[in-house]
């Protein structure tokens, strides 16, 4: 289990970290109705609860014109290029922005940032985390190293 957190904690670290993010609307890919987005039909991610359980995560608060919100996304999308959830992220932002303040809010809450990955994992891969594929792994990262790097850096820290 341990190199699985290593190897996610790898993933998140170039969500963030490895490539450039802009917070600049034209740099973004096309969030239109018309956009086309090659995603697997049979692919979901995680439903996530949108109530709020506190002032740290509170996904209605997110807002698309929010800059932290914006970069969360793009960071997001950049590292799922190349997998089957490319271009999920500006499909349904509020998925995504909801997943990402559910880490926030339970690291606040003082649950480990393992025990949050092993558990969406968990949920991606049908219940067992080991059994999770490389693309699922890139999203768990991904949504976890932007979202602890733009939506709530004290939580990680």
């Amino acid at each position: 289990m341990r190199s699985l957190w290593l190897l996610v904690l790898l993933v998140a670290g170039t969500a963030c970290g490895g490539k450039a993010v802009t917070t600049d609307p034209a740099a973004l890919p096309d969030q239109s109705e018309n956009a086309t987005v090659a995603t697997d039909a049979a692919t979901t991610i995680p439903a996530v609860s949108t109530a709020p359980t506190s002032t740290v995560a509170d996904p209605t608060a997110v807002e698309a014109d929010t800059p932290a919100y914006d970069v969360f996304l793009a960071a997001v999308a950049d590292t799922l290029d190349g997998t089957r959830f490319e271009g999920a992220p500006f499909e349904d932002p509020e998925v995504f922005a909801a997943t990402g303040l559910l880490f926030c809010e339970r690291m606040a809450q003082g649950e480990a940032g393992e025990q949050v990955v092993v558990e969406f994992l968990s949920e991606l891969a049908g219940g067992d985390a080991t059994l999770a594929d490389g693309d699922q792994l890139v999203l768990t990262g991904a949504l976890m190293g932007a979202a602890t790097e733009t939506l709530c850096p004290r939580a990680a820290g």
